[in-house]
């Protein structure tokens, strides 16, 4: 469990246990629990096969050019973790 989901975890139980009828904060009580509800997205990388798709669209003499390559890989990251 991340820090973030942990501290959220201990503060809906804080919520829980100190109020019993304050409207307010049981919509932030509820919202708590719809978060920690929400799953956790695992990472997903490129396979070598994409990458070396992604090698062979750029043109012949950029091919070495890291900068562009590194930005062709960041685009298809955020493409598949998005």
């Amino acid at each position: 469990m991340t820090e973030l989901r942990q501290a959220a975890k201990m503060a809906l139980e804080e919520l829980e246990m100190q109020v019993e009828s304050q409207s307010g904060v049981y919509i932030a009580i509820n919202a708590l629990r719809q978060a920690l509800a929400q799953p956790t997205r695992e990472w997903v990388g490129m396979t070598d096969k994409e990458i070396q798709e992604m090698a062979n669209d750029l043109e012949e003499g950029y091919v070495f050019l890291y900068r562009s390559f590194a930005a062709a890989i960041e685009a298809k990251l955020k493409e598949k973790n998005t």
